[in-house]
């Protein structure tokens, strides 16, 4: 999704259920976060 997105926003539309989806995003975000900082602070 993070790629997609052109690392920009990106928005998950569920129709039903609960918010199964936060822990797997925030992990993602958390990874997302430190490849790029650790890509621009070598």
């Amino acid at each position: 999704m993070c790629k997609l997105s052109g690392n920009g926003d990106f928005l998950v539309i569920r129709a039903a259920g609960k918010d199964a989806y936060n822990p797997y995003i925030q992990q993602l975000a958390q990874v997302v976060t430190q490849l790029q900082h650790s890509l621009s602070h070598p």
